[in-house]
């Protein structure tokens, strides 16, 4: 059973490509990326979606259950919770300026 991090190196030599030429398609560093296919680094979830997205596969595929360990999938809860966080907090500034743009018509 593969971990995300070996799912990305499969992929990348399945694809014939080096840490550099995934790097440059992900507009990283090849230092970074190999930090990232080494486990060294944290990887956010829009990171993971543009990797899926490059190497033609699905955001399921890489995480699925099986490939998660504990420390991995607690990670990926962390950042999908971040961005959810995120989004709930855009849409309360949306609904405040929807609020005040409400006020400003009826005030005419």
């Amino acid at each position: 059973m593969q971990s995300f991090y070996q799912k990305l190196k499969h992929l990348r030599i399945e694809r014939g490509w080096s840490q550099e030429d995934v790097a440059k398609k992900l507009g990283l560093t090849k230092v970074t990326y190999s930090y990232i296919e080494r486990a060294r680094v944290d990887i956010k979830l829009t990171r993971i979606e543009e990797i899926a997205a490059l190497f033609d596969t699905t955001l399921s595929h890489l995480l699925s259950v099986e490939a998660l360990n504990d420390i991995e999938l607690a990670k990926a809860m962390a950042n999908f919770t971040t961005k959810i966080a995120a989004a709930e907090k855009e849409l309360e500034n949306l609904q405040s300026k929807i609020n005040a743009l409400k006020q400003e018509l009826a005030g005419r």
